[in-house]
């Protein structure tokens, strides 16, 4: 076997084996991955855009619903309880953000409201 080979072959047992290993997930690592996204979204929500929302989106309903669904009948009620609580912070940050959108959304109309009247107040023409 030559060298080349040799590399060859090791490079695809890696591969392999970085395969097996995320394929092993554990209930461990779907409730530690849950809260870090938890906790990312929670640092971060702020600042999403509409296209980084559907990112995330994406990413909770992939924990949400294949993950839960792979694990719910092996947690525990502590567990689940921990699970819908991570859920239900996702909930409320959404909210907010869309609480921010609305907002923003009302401070631009009454910016628009102000120079509305200001230009039709200062129209002499309706003065007479």
């Amino acid at each position: 076997m030559t060298y080349k080979h040799m590399k060859l072959n090791l490079f695809a047992i890696l591969i392999g084996g970085i395969i097996l290993l995320q394929s092993c997930e554990t209930k461990k690592s779907y409730i530690s991955k849950f809260d870090e996204f938890v906790s990312e979204t929670s640092s971060n929500y702020k600042n999403y855009t509409d296209k980084d929302w559907v990112k995330v989106d994406s990413t909770f309903a992939l924990l949400e619903n294949d993950g839960l669904n792979k694990w719910r009948n092996e947690l525990t009620p502590d567990e689940s309880k921990h699970v819908n609580e991570l859920k239900g912070k996702y909930y409320a940050l959404k909210v907010k953000a869309g609480f921010k959108d609305i907002k923003n959304g009302l401070n631009d109309l009454i910016d628009q409201t102000e120079s509305f009247l200001k230009e039709f107040t200062s129209d002499s023409t309706l003065n007479k």
